[in-house]
């Protein structure tokens, strides 16, 4: 796919959004905004860190979050933009930078804790020199090349989750499915979020 066509997506995207922005008449909560932080574990399932075959649960990822909340067919809904660090391959041939735009509602409340599901629209920025990389191969050796040029990659993904308000602080965990329908190529992003809202 052209980064003419991704970009055209991106637009088309960022204009619904703003159609759901126009819609709200009053405050959700008494609160519109949040700002906050949020951390990811990208592909927890699929990264292996022992030779007993354990799988990475929790890794350091931070980003900065924001949030607008707004009443929508008699539901409370929250529009987030999330921004997450650069973070390089493990043979630093590429870097790559995670934007995440999600809309998300309550789906239900148990013991003080407050459910959520909401759909997560993701922009991959793998940036790259275009460095080789030549590694051992038998009695040979093979080169690898980064890339040497910015790539976009655009995906959606459905996200559930559960928060905790502490007055106008909230704290989230959620988990975001990749290729949800697949069960071989199923994976799973994980976020732990910390808001506050102004």
């Amino acid at each position: 796919m052209s980064l003419n066509k991704n970009h055209y997506k991106l637009v088309n995207y960022l204009f619904i959004a703003g159609i759901l922005l126009s819609l709200s008449r009053n405050s959700f909560a008494n609160y519109q905004y949040g700002i906050g932080l949020e951390n990811m574990t990208f592909l927890s399932n699929e990264y292996q860190i022992d030779d007993s075959g354990g799988d990475e649960l929790f890794s350091i990822n931070p980003g900065v979050r924001g949030e607008y909340y707004f009443p929508f067919l008699n539901r409370g809904w929250s529009l987030g933009l999330s921004l997450f660090l650069p973070k390089s391959s493990d043979d630093s041939l590429y870097s790559t930078t995670l934007l995440k735009t999600d809309l998300q509602t309550n789906v239900g409340r148990f013991l003080g804790l407050v459910f959520f599901g909401g759909l997560n629209f993701n922009t991959l920025v793998i940036n790259g020199t275009g460095e080789q990389l030549v590694l051992q191969n038998g009695d040979s050796s093979s080169s690898f090349y980064g890339p040497s040029e910015m790539r976009l990659n655009y995906f959606f993904t459905p996200e559930l989750g559960v928060k905790k308000y502490f007055n106008n602080i909230i704290i989230k965990f959620s988990v975001s499915i990749l290729d949800s329908l697949e069960s071989e190529k199923r994976s799973y992003n994980h976020f732990l979020t910390g808001v506050w809202r102004l």
